[in-house]
């Protein structure tokens, strides 16, 4: 055999093996950017709007001119254009609408849950697709909008107001008092330099509202679109903004065009349009609609607490306007270098190598036991390996004196022994690293899902997807590669020295030294630089997932208030950000390749010289071996420092998932104790609060403060105080969402901070708008526990099926496709699913926040009417936090809050009756006499 094309063709092979072992990774990266760029493709070729923000003329005789104007959601669309058979799917459009609102006059839509208030609204900003081409839809000035769900930013209060304008401090200060946030701001620890969470979460749902009328009020637009920002609001506080916000910006000549469910304040607008079906069925003036049958009806009790409220009207403004006076003296224009109080906390970045626990940790959550075959089979592969080669010299020196046939069958079968045993290899690693990711990935989860709300308060939503999406699959994909890749490359270099130094030993001393400068010189330039590129990498990147993801939460307000280039520039500096680290990590990587492989081609030439200038007699086969094995040492030198880099820039990954799965985050209370209750524990629905005082996390004030109160079997209890107030602190306090700081609540003489999370909250059933992706049936019964009858008719009770339905045309099946959080209903509509969802489950407690405060007021009397249907068939304890205070004013008893105190507690008739009281002025506010709670009670509303 000629040792020289032998040797040559092998030295070729073992090049070919690194490339050849990464086919596999390259084909499964080719798939994902296949898949990658086949979810990207409908967004590439997606319709763009030609104009983004509305269209707006100055020379406009009127505020608003809209004409022939038609719309369709996107999803309806293209929902249509696959022809579905799906009898659920209606496709909602508005048609032909022609609206003129003239220049500082006041414009009401009002109509049923489902008519297309809000739809109309989103299509005159442009967020809905325009179907009829002679539509037109033309502002007379620059638009504010401000949305039915309150769009805030992960910023401070006055960043999310001033929303990037130039800052004017009496504007600014103007917009505070007039929008009521002056008291709220006493309350806030840094007042208007608080940051506020993302999504609002450390805000009640009236002073998110009402941050959004305030940057609405301080962009100082010529048109203000408005869609129900009273609803959230209780009546003395939307009375006070509607009267200093709205009103006042009509007769600053302004143009205000409000979608409204409260009925009272049609008195006061200039023109109504009434919806139904996506159409204005009715338009005219107060006067002109007050001849339509329909529209007197709805009016009637609008009109009476219209009368009642008339007498009032100079007294309260005059008391609210001095409250908000002083309020507003005593917080005083701040300075805008004030230091500002933190609510999200910064992600802290780790420096330093990578510990050893971290590595530790990722072969423990796999089975330290995996170690032992890993091992084994890593060592059988390379000796199988090593053996395939030094068999060859022998072939080629016929060692052993026998046929060429000899020496193939061997030569075959350490080959196979090798590839065997490497395939063996791969397997371990593989059910290693699933083992291992699984592990972390699940505990992870858990322990997220098991955080207190704190946590969520305090951390960006991006970083936890980050952590979720990018890090997770770094560790399923890019972790398993490098492990193995190192621990194949270390093995395989530790052998070509073996064999080396096996016929020149001081080769092994060369190497020992060359091996023991080579990690310093990583360690202090190469290693360094990428494991800090790599977190950089990562903290960057759930940068970016924050912005995005509030970004599109609320594309309508960016594009209305026409801030859409500032945010994609913004976004396109984050991803700048985060491709700086990415680009130059790879840089640094050739600058590595680029020295290893000048240290490798030294050490080919050291040995080159020591096999023919040294006084060792050796053969040409040896002399083909030895070089062979130092390019494979050259290359695998290179390799190991690439591969070791790369395995420490991947588990940055796993050291990021290590906070959330080893048990450091903090965790609410056990799920499930000894201590537990059986089942349907809750027998009567008694509640006792003693004592309570609450605050959300250490260090912040309290919220609720030294609450007692007594609730008995079956009552049924109002809720009611200013916005901010603490009523909602309840019902928080009730399920545990925050602990208690000192006091107790029982419920049937059972300790709740004593049982088991699971115990508690799977009896006390939430009215809560979150929906989820899913059909109808999975969001009423998500652990399929009753049966279609008992569902259909939670419907018909909810009203959302039946002669009652209001949207009057959608059909609302059980297998009908809710989108995820419910964005294919409108906000009415959830609200009445949330509600259907709580009366499924049989519970003797039943707690509605805020359940009918973006319901129209037939609506309105409907699901009454049911909730008292369904207490009559099924006695149960109410507790309803309501703005709307006629609909509790036949309930049993009402509880009044005020800055976390209980201030009253007793039948409304006596509270009524207490002049020195907060529950009559807010009755006085709402036009609410004497008579209409003694008609309410006989009534058993």
């Amino acid at each position: 055999m000629d040792v020289a094309n032998l040797f040559t063709a092998l030295t070729y092979f073992d090049l070919l093996q690194g490339p050849l072992n990464s086919i596999p990774s390259a084909l499964a990266s080719l798939a994902d950017a296949a898949n990658a760029l086949q979810r990207l493709s409908p967004v590439f070729s997606a319709e763009q709007h030609t104009e983004v923000s509305p269209s707006v003329d100055s020379r406009l005789d009127v505020g608003i001119r809209v004409r022939h104007a038609s719309f369709q959601w996107e999803a309806a669309a293209a929902s249509k254009a696959e022809k579905s058979d799906d009898p659920s799917a209606e496709y909602f459009a508005i048609r032909d609408l022609n609206v003129d609102v003239p220049r500082g006059r006041l414009a009401a839509i009002i109509g049923p849950v489902g008519s297309g208030k809000s739809s109309i609204l989103r299509g005159l900003l442009g967020d809905m697709k325009s179907t009829d081409d002679r539509g037109s839809v033309l502002f007379g000035g620059s638009v504010a909008y401000c949305p039915q769900i309150p769009w805030i930013q992960n910023a401070t209060l006055r960043d999310n107001i001033v929303f990037g304008q130039p800052w004017d401090e009496t504007r600014y200060w103007d917009c505070i008092s007039q929008a009521s946030l002056a008291a709220d701001l006493e309350i806030l620890p840094e007042r208007d330099h608080t940051e506020i969470g993302e999504k609002g979460i450390n805000l009640s749902g009236g002073q998110k509202q009402r941050i959004g009328i305030a940057r609405a009020l301080y962009y100082d637009a010529e048109v203000y679109v408005l869609d129900d920002p009273l609803s959230a609001l209780d009546a003395q506080v939307g009375k006070d903004v509607f009267n200093n916000a709205i009103l006042e910006l009509c007769r600053g000549g302004k143009t205000v065009l409000l979608v409204t469910h409260g009925l009272h304040l049609l008195p006061h607008v200039d023109y109504i349009y009434s919806v139904a079906n996506g159409r204005i069925v009715e338009q005219g003036t107060y006067t002109d609609l007050q001849a339509s049958e329909t529209f007197t009806k709805a009016l009637s009790v609008s009109e009476e607490r219209t009368e009642a409220s008339q007498q009032h009207t100079d007294d309260l403004k005059a008391e609210e306007a001095k409250a908000t006076e002083q309020a507003a003296a005593a917080s005083g224009p701040a300075s805008k270098t004030q230091p500002q109080g933190r609510l999200t906390v910064a992600e802290k970045r780790i420096t330093g190598a990578v510990g050893p626990y971290v590595y530790w940790a990722y072969v423990t959550a796999a089975n330290v036991l995996w170690l032992v075959p890993l091992t084994f089979v890593i060592i059988l592969s390379q000796a199988a390996q090593i053996m395939s080669t030094i068999w060859l010299t022998y072939w080629q020196a016929n060692s052993f004196r026998r046929q060429p046939s000899f020496y193939q069958g061997i030569y075959a079968m350490t080959g196979v022994l090798s590839a065997a045993f490497n395939g063996l290899t791969g397997v371990a690693l593989a059910l290693m690293s699933v083992n291992a990711s699984r592990s972390l990935y699940r505990r992870a989860l858990k322990h997220v899902f098991f955080s207190p709300m704190s946590f969520f308060d305090t951390t960006a939503l991006g970083r936890i997807q980050g952590i979720f999406s990018a890090d997770v699959t770094t560790m399923d994909n890019a972790v398993p590669v490098a492990l193995r890749y190192t621990l194949t490359t270390a093995a395989g270099l530790v052998g070509a020295i073996i064999v080396i130094s096996i016929h020149f030993p001081y080769y092994l001393a060369m190497s020992a030294n060359v091996l023991r400068s080579l990690p310093s010189f990583i360690v202090f330039y190469y290693r360094p630089f990428a494991r800090e590129s790599q977190r950089l990498d990562a903290i960057n990147r759930g940068m970016l997932f924050s912005h995005f993801s509030e970004s599109l939460d609320g594309l309508a307000t960016i594009r209305a208030y026409g801030e859409t280039r500032q945010f994609v520039s913004k976004n396109a500096r984050l991803v700048d950000l985060q491709n700086r680290a990415t680009v130059v990590n790879t840089a640094g990587k050739y600058w590595l390749y680029v020295r290893l492989e000048m240290v490798g081609s030294l050490l080919i030439f050291a040995i080159g010289l020591m096999c023919t200038a040294g006084g060792r007699r050796i053969n040409p086969g040896q002399v083909a071996l030895i070089l062979n094995y130092m390019v494979v040492t050259t290359s695998q030198l290179s390799a190991l420092s690439g591969v070791s880099t790369m395995l420490e820039t991947s588990m940055n990954s796993v050291e990021r998932i290590l906070p959330y799965s080893d048990g450091r985050l903090a965790q609410e209370a056990a799920y499930e104790t000894t201590a537990d209750p059986p089942g349907q524990w809750i027998a009567n629905g008694a509640i006792n609060m003693n004592h309570v005082v609450m605050s959300y996390r250490p260090g912040l004030d309290t919220v609720l403060s030294d609450v007692s109160v007594a609730l008995q079997p079956g009552e049924r209890i109002g809720i009611v105080g200013r916005t901010g107030a603490g009523k909602s602190s309840l019902t928080v306090a009730l399920y545990r969402i925050a602990e208690l700081t000192s006091g107790s609540i029982t419920i049937d003489g059972l300790d709740i901070g004593a049982i088991g999370l699971r115990a508690l909250r799977s009896n006390i059933i939430p009215q809560d708008p979150v929906l989820f992706s899913g059909t109808l049936r999975s969001n009423l019964d998500p652990f399929d526990e009753h049966s279609d009858s008992v569902l259909h008719e939670v419907l018909q009770r909810a009203h959302l099926s039946g002669r009652t339905m209001p949207s009057g045309k959608k059909h609302f099946s059980l297998d009908m496709t809710i989108d995820p959080a419910g964005a294919n209903l409108s906000v009415g509509e959830r609200s009445l699913v949330s509600l259907a969802r709580a009366l499924v489950r049989n519970s003797k407690i039943l707690v509605l926040d805020e359940a009918t405060a973006s319901v129209d007021h037939d609506t309105d009397a409907a699901i009454q009417l049911a909730i008292r249907q369904d207490c009559r068939r099924s006695p149960r304890t109410l507790l309803c936090i309501a703005h709307r205070l006629r609909t509790i004013l036949g309930w049993d008893k009402i509880l009044v809050m005020d800055a976390g105190n209980v201030v009253a507690f007793a039948p409304p008739l006596e509270l009524f009756d207490d002049e020195d009281g907060l529950f009559r002025p807010m009755c006085r506010d709402s036009g609410i006499l004497r008579e209409d709670i003694v008609r309410a009670g006989r009534e058993g509303l």
